[in-house]
């Protein structure tokens, strides 16, 4: 079953989450906030905390960050406007 949160004791009851700490990392590595670093803390954090059971689902997209942040096409349009300045 999916829970709509993403931390570890909802695990107990549920067996996959969303990895939404990835998404705004990945996001962020695409607006040369984070680094790659940032990443490899991230996933080992994961492996701490999480049960070894435990279905992290991870995504490059979600309707309601769409909605409120724009699109990944949006996010990459600008990243690709200050590359070619």
């Amino acid at each position: 079953m999916l829970a709509e949160w993403d931390t570890p004791e909802v695990h107990l009851a549920f067996d996959m989450t969303y990895d939404w700490d990835l998404h705004h990392i990945m996001n962020g590595i695409v607006k040369e906030e984070k680094t790659a670093a940032d990443l490899t803390e991230h996933l080992n954090k994961n492996e701490e905390e999480f049960p070894a059971n435990a279905f992290r689902m991870q995504f490059t997209s979600n309707h309601d960050e769409n909605s409120w942040n724009g699109t990944e096409f949006e996010d990459l349009v600008m990243v690709l406007k200050h590359s070619l300045s």
